[in-house]
């Protein structure tokens, strides 16, 4: 198989990957509170409650998939750490880029890390700045231990950023 379209496969597999296991976190934070839930392949909708009233339930529900993405950066790292990949840092890659939606998502619509900072009573940006600082920490330590050259990180990068884009709409 030609090399640029397995790793444009694998960009596609990851990017849908980590917003659809997002969602499912969100779902299974939902269910372990006791809500109604609709949950669809790229977003969840709340029935029962309608409204998240208690700030701790808040935190939970937008807190736990924000900690789980950063998570599954976190081990995308440490699985580089023990052997160079492109796969595991094309995983952190997509877990930056969807954090980085979300913030930017957040200027026009509260974004988890916002929802679960103003639930925690703390500055809104708090859990978003928390959040991509580790994030993008993570891949520059990444980015020396693989060898990519920026180039290649920027077309990664905007593969994976179309390709959330795009399974948003879904």
């Amino acid at each position: 198989m030609n090399k640029n379209l397995s790793l444009s496969l694998q960009l596609i597999l990851i990017g849908c990957l980590t917003f659809f296991i997002h969602e499912l976190v969100h779902f299974l934070a939902h269910l372990s509170l006791g809500h109604t839930v609709n949950f669809n392949i790229n977003h969840i909708d709340l029935i029962q409650p309608k409204k998240i009233m208690d700030n701790w339930k808040q935190a939970w529900v937008s807190g736990s998939e924000a900690f789980f993405t950063f998570f599954q950066g976190f081990v995308a790292f440490l699985m580089l750490k023990k052997k160079s990949s492109r796969f595991w840092f094309n995983v952190l890659l997509s877990a930056f880029v969807l954090r980085l939606a979300a913030a930017l998502l957040g200027i026009i619509k509260s974004s988890d890390e916002i929802k679960t900072s103003i639930a925690m009573g703390l500055p809104s940006y708090f859990w978003t700045s928390i959040v991509l600082l580790g994030l993008l920490y993570l891949i520059f330590k990444a980015k020396n231990k693989i060898g990519l050259k920026p180039r290649i990180i920027l077309i990664h990068f905007t593969l994976l950023v179309i390709v959330t884009y795009l399974f948003s709409l879904i």
